[in-house]
């Protein structure tokens, strides 16, 4: 499928806004008494952090570099934005939604290979055995996420993350929008 520069920069620009929306909403990642207009300098650090990562992803990535990724993404907006976030920190929680579910959309558009994970949230963690269930929006520990990781390749069996996540994604959509 042939895509012309303009229609790519207009599809990243949805996926930035979808991707913040999906990531801040549910991970209540600002301090208290922070104004929308405080958010913006870290909402512009974050859209500038996943361009310059989404770049390594033209080819297979493997665990090791996207769990780097994934810390330094929260290491870095934490660094430069602390005094807009709650706790002064972009936990990995958060972190690993905004990478790869912004990494989802580029596959899905087909503007880069499968990546190496899937953006792991309520839906998806609903799937994991009880004692691995654990609130993502809190979660800050690379260990932690790499077990999240552990389990989800156990629970999808065969196959990869990304295509097991595309699967629990549109079934629960499918079953939400039939009410049942």
């Amino acid at each position: 499928m042939f895509m012309t520069a303009d229609q790519q920069r207009y599809l990243r620009d949805e996926f930035h806004g979808l991707t913040l929306s999906a990531t801040v909403r549910r991970a209540k990642i600002y301090a208290p008494n922070i104004s929308e207009q405080q958010h913006s300098p870290f909402q512009s650090g974050l859209r500038r952090e996943l361009e310059l990562i989404s770049e390594h992803y033209d080819r297979e990535v493997r665990d090791e570099t996207h769990l780097g990724h994934i810390d330094r993404l929260a290491s870095s907006l934490s660094q430069q934005y602390s005094a807009v976030l709650r706790g002064g920190r972009f936990r990995i929680g958060p972190a690993q939604k905004a990478l790869n579910l912004f990494l989802k959309y580029l596959w899905c558009a087909g503007l880069i290979p499968m990546p190496p994970h899937c953006p792991f949230d309520s839906r998806v963690i609903a799937k994991f055995p009880a004692p691995d269930q654990l609130n993502w929006t809190e979660l800050d520990d690379i260990e932690a996420y790499a077990r999240l990781v552990t389990v989800a390749r156990a629970v999808a069996g065969t196959l990869p993350l990304a295509e097991w996540e595309l699967r629990v994604y549109n079934t629960v959509s499918t079953a939400a929008a039939r009410g049942t």
